[in-house]
């Protein structure tokens, strides 16, 4: 059996669901980048590329300081991310807990 509905919904509404939807497939990509267990399934060389297309069409759909603030969260998000990784792997290296 097929239904088929149909949904009015007012520009701004379909604005805000396209913004919704293009930040959550960004915060996908985010997770991807900093977590390696998920580039085993989603390269970083196919994610990136992505996350920098999305970036582009965020910022056309975002008010500019909203989108600013967005966009400085999320890096901010993966430098320390990153950055903490890196120092957990410093600090087992030098305990030797490597081996």
């Amino acid at each position: 059996m097929t239904y088929k509905f149909t949904v009015n919904l007012n520009a701004d509404q379909t604005d805000e669901i396209t913004l919704d939807s293009l930040k959550e497939a960004y915060e996908d990509c985010i997770k991807t980048i900093v977590t390696p267990a998920l580039q085993a399934f989603d390269p970083l060389e196919d994610v990136i590329p992505r996350q920098q297309a999305l970036m582009k069409v965020l910022e056309y759909y975002s008010v500019p300081q909203e989108y600013q603030k967005y966009i400085k969260y999320w890096d901010n998000y993966i430098n320390d991310t990153l950055k903490a990784g890196k120092k957990a792997d410093e600090k087992t290296k030098d305990n030797g807990d490597d081996k």
